[in-house]
């Protein structure tokens, strides 16, 4: 199967998704690195400001999804399987519910205002690395300055 036979599929999925909801919409597809080739992601390799400004995980209207619930989530219900291997029915499903309760009250105590301070916060703080620190240019200007009197004696 060629690269633009197995691209067609997300594509035309999106296109029927934009056709029927608009393009003010946000989507996650697992393409496994298929588009890789023909169009590029803002993602870990890249820039972290861009990663702020563009990675799903930080768009409000995503919340606080990564597009990898799911896989966090079902990830995190293998540490129950050693438990509940050799379980009854009963005690199998109560010991996945107690999980999944346990997973809901530690991942989901937070607020969408904590979440879009954090981004400003972070983009803020990367907006500031654009330039050195006053105190540090200085700083390396007297490191060097007593480096160049050194060398001139």
């Amino acid at each position: 199967m060629g690269l633009l036979s197995s691209t067609k599929y997300p594509l035309v999925i999106m296109d029927a998704l934009i056709d029927l909801y608009g393009q003010d919409i946000g989507v996650g597809y697992d393409v496994s690195c298929t588009f890789s080739k023909i169009i590029a992601f803002h993602g870990y390799a890249h820039s972290h400001l861009c990663q702020v400004q563009h990675h799903p995980m930080y768009l409000i209207s995503f919340g606080l999804e990564d597009l990898k619930t799911m896989e966090h989530i079902f990830s995190a219900s293998n540490a129950v399987s050693c438990t509940i291997h050799y379980a009854t029915k009963y005690h199998w499903t109560q010991a996945l519910d107690l999980h999944f309760q346990q997973w809901d009250d530690d991942n989901l105590g937070l607020t969408e205002h904590d979440f879009e301070c954090w981004v400003d916060e972070e983009c803020q703080f990367l907006m500031d690395l654009k330039e050195e620190p006053s105190d540090c240019v200085l700083s390396c200007s007297y490191v060097q300055a007593l480096i160049n009197h050194e060398n001139a004696k």
